[in-house]
């Protein structure tokens, strides 16, 4: 079962935060909402992986769970794509911001960097 996997297994790649975080309450959710559809298993090891991060630890996602979609296709983790050039007139910008009280102004005007 995947969510044991990562919420359970002493060889997930979330161990080093469950002496921290109870991984209890996700593998909970995990299972109860994977019945439904299998990305519910990467919303909640995604949850915990920032509740970990909120606690001090940060922990890396399993590789199943982090992809980029581009032109409504999923692209999963370690994969290298190429892009016609000709085709994209535009770029994507990713701004990733620690949410620590010292980058609220930060934050706040994070809109606004994208209008430059």
């Amino acid at each position: 079962d995947k969510c044991a996997s990562y919420l359970k297994d002493r060889n997930s790649p979330l161990r080093y935060a469950f002496w921290k975080l109870d991984p209890e309450p996700y593998f909970t959710m995990c299972v109860d909402n994977s019945c439904h559809n299998d990305k519910f298993i990467c919303e909640a090891v995604t949850a915990y992986a920032v509740d970990a991060k909120l606690h001090g630890v940060n922990v890396e996602l399993p590789k199943e769970c982090v992809t980029c979609e581009s032109d409504s296709v999923k692209i999963p983790a370690n994969t290298e794509v190429t892009m016609d050039r000709a085709q994209k007139h535009s770029s994507d910008y990713v701004v990733i911001v620690e949410e620590k009280t010292c980058n609220n102004r930060l934050i706040n005007n994070l809109a606004n960097l994208s209008k430059r």
